[in-house]
């Protein structure tokens, strides 16, 4: 998570102003290629922002208290993991990945969430915009963006396996 959006558009400066510089200065020092820039944040394509806010705060919570990322969140002043969500319709949301190519991201993890109480049809309505930028091949940046997608798991306990189990 090394950049964020705010006020439905896009500000990058966690990896304009400190995580891309470093990089491409160390890569550069060391004679190798400037590294790909890898981006995670929650996104949801919806018209309902000020729901689709609170649901990547319930959805999205743990990550506020890691402290990795709790480290980026205080440096750009943000609460928690809603505040720096991609969330709008297709065209603000298609800005502020625009933003995050020209802050330096050539590849966006989506961790897609839903928005009210059509899940799959909130979750097809973000799939369909990945797919069609994927499809461009995010041409406005200087060099394509990869994009991925995931599904974030619901919080809460899980069932883990720990050996063979006995009649």
């Amino acid at each position: 998570m090394h950049a964020f959006v705010r006020e439905g558009g896009a500000s990058a400066s966690s990896r304009a102003g400190h995580v891309v510089p470093r990089l491409q200065a160390a890569a550069r020092e060391a004679g190798r290629p400037a590294p790909r820039g890898c981006v995670a944040l929650p996104i949801a394509v919806t018209d309902d922002v000020t729901g689709a806010r609170e649901a990547a705060a319930r959805i999205f919570e743990r990550y506020g208290q890691l402290t990795n990322y709790r480290r980026l969140l205080d440096r750009e002043d943000v609460q928690g993991p809603s505040d720096v969500a991609v969330i709008g319709n297709e065209g603000e949301v298609t800005r502020q990945l625009q933003a995050l190519a020209r802050a330096g991201a050539t590849d966006f993890l989506a961790a897609m969430f839903p928005v009210g109480i059509d899940v799959a049809g909130s979750r097809a309505r973000t799939w369909a915009l990945l797919q069609s930028l994927h499809e461009t091949a995010l041409t406005f940046s200087p060099s394509p963006v990869v994009l991925a997608a995931v599904t974030p798991r619901p919080a809460g306990p899980r069932r883990v396996h720990t050996g063979s189990r006995r009649a």
